[in-house]
């Protein structure tokens, strides 16, 4: 059923915009990493139907056909198509891509929330989850802190057979999340990060060692096309060892410097790109990147053993992490009104004046 009849720029109630069109969602359905789609679009020459559409947290693509008639004004009825391919930028919180056959643009995507790998919860969240409802059923019109509090004294006083059942389905739910982590294991002889545990501190008596590698490089090329040869530059270039006291918080602290990776990465694209490198650049120089990478390892002291976390999931739940923000603050901030007491039509108006993030669409994935 449409939705619109017309072209809204920067429609809300869209599913994905641009700067140029609205695409309204029909039909979606889950695959591998994300979602194939269809439906239709509307810009400023009318409607379109949007076929083989498939969306991720990192790419998009999909097809548009339209009538030759109405697209050209002209008199036959032949259909035309163009194909949109485009990347996630995490910089923007846009994808950024080309169409044929003549276009750049770039996508917000409004409302496909993608699923994110959870850290593991603890066992007395467990076991919340399972009496919380029950409780609120029994203790009609008791408060949130006070059914908490309520929690927090059945827990303590809970028998061992009950508090084992907990922790077992903690530590199940943790070997699921390494496994989807995890590129590799390898027994600690044969990891090449070894040596590191030489120079860590006697002192540090944690069971897990987080070791990364990080280097970015680009070319400057001298001359038009390069003809007057090329030279390289290390543009950032780094190695770190931390521990830690558990296997979740050592990859908490991987996430946290991909991410500061990833911002040196783009603003370093930005900066070549935009006339503002560390060379001063001139009309006969062009730059490129052309070899960046981040490798990640968790060691386990005790067991022994050196774990490769996959880059490519670290970039995916990060891509995944920044779509969900908007909607992740409008849940958190009623998560925070409930637990704090608040009545419903509070809560309802205090969502209401949650600001809207503003859209700013740029071709270029490292514009401002």
């Amino acid at each position: 059923m449409m939705r619109v009849h017309s072209f809204v720029l920067k429609d809300p109630n869209a599913d994905l915009i641009s700067k140029d069109f609205s695409i309204y969602i029909t039909w979606k359905e889950p695959r591998d990493e994300g979602f194939v789609f269809q439906g239709y679009m509307w810009d400023v020459d009318g409607i379109r139907t949007v076929s083989d559409g498939y969306i991720t947290p990192d790419s998009i693509k999909f097809m548009t056909s339209v009538d030759e008639n109405q697209y050209q004004n002209s008199q036959s009825s032949r259909l035309i198509s163009f194909e949109y391919h485009g990347h996630f930028s995490s910089k923007t919180t846009l994808y950024h891509g080309n169409y044929r056959p003549y276009s750049e643009f770039a996508i917000k995507n409004q409302t496909i929330v993608f699923p994110t790998s959870q850290a593991p919860l603890s066992p007395m969240i467990l076991y919340k989850q399972d009496i919380f409802h029950e409780l609120e059923r029994q203790h009609h019109g008791m408060k949130i802190s006070e059914l908490n509090s309520l929690v927090a004294h059945k827990w303590e006083n809970l028998n061992e057979e009950e508090r084992k059942y907990y922790e077992k389905r903690y530590e199940e739910s943790v070997i699921r999340y390494k496994d989807y982590w995890e590129d590799n294991v390898k027994p600690l002889s044969q990891h090449s990060v070894v040596k590191h545990l030489r120079n860590l501190k006697s002192a540090s008596n944690d069971r897990y060692l987080t070791h990364i590698f990080e280097s970015i490089k680009y070319n400057e090329y001298h001359g038009p096309g390069g003809a007057f040869g090329y030279q390289e530059h290390d543009y950032h270039e780094n190695e770190m060892c931390k521990p830690s006291a558990s296997w979740i918080n050592a990859l908490a602290y991987i996430q946290k410097k991909y991410r500061r990776f990833v911002e040196a990465y783009e603003n370093q694209i930005e900066s070549l790109y935009s006339g503002n490198s560390l060379v001063k650049r001139r009309s006969s120089y062009t730059y490129s990147i052309h070899w960046f990478s981040f490798k990640a390892t968790i060691i386990d002291r005790k067991e022994e053993k050196a774990s490769t976390i996959s880059v490519s999931k670290l970039n995916r739940e990060l891509n995944k992490h920044i779509q969900r923000v908007s909607r992740d603050k409008k849940y958190l901030t009623l998560h925070i009104l409930r637990e704090k007491d608040f009545d419903p039509q509070t809560i309802r108006e205090v969502l209401l004046l949650l600001p809207k993030p503003e859209i700013i669409f740029c071709n270029k994935p490292g514009c401002e």
